[in-house]
């Protein structure tokens, strides 16, 4: 596999740390930013993305509208976003796709599952 290229959007420093150790141990080379704000400002700096993984629940601007504001984004439409949450019930999986992300991912996240992201 490539190196992949993935950003990791949380406003949580300690979360941000442990996801990129994660992702970082699958062989991914990682960007690490602390909000929605942020995460805009790097993909149109930095892309093309092969991953963006975005935390659901962050101040100011949530995952949901970080999303969709990459999507609105030269070449937004074309990123892998997934959501990650530690705080969604038994249908997760169901309301991230509705709401436009590729994909859900359970905090802590878990590198079995960061993997099959990361697959092309």
């Amino acid at each position: 596999m490539d190196e992949k290229k993935v950003l990791i959007v949380d406003d949580d420093v300690t979360n941000l740390h442990i996801s990129e150790s994660v992702i970082t141990s699958c062989g991914a080379k990682s960007y690490i930013v602390p909000g929605g704000k942020a995460a805009i400002q790097c993909f149109e700096h930095l892309k093309p993305f092969d991953v963006i993984f975005i935390d659901h629940l962050m101040p100011e601007m949530d995952g949901v509208e970080t999303m969709k504001r990459i999507r609105q984004t030269e070449g937004g439409d074309k990123a892998v976003i997934v959501a990650m949450s530690a705080n969604e019930g038994d249908n997760a999986d169901e309301f991230f796709l509705e709401a436009g992300f590729d994909g859900f991912i359970e905090k802590p996240i878990d590198r079995e599952r960061v993997l099959f992201f990361l697959e092309d």
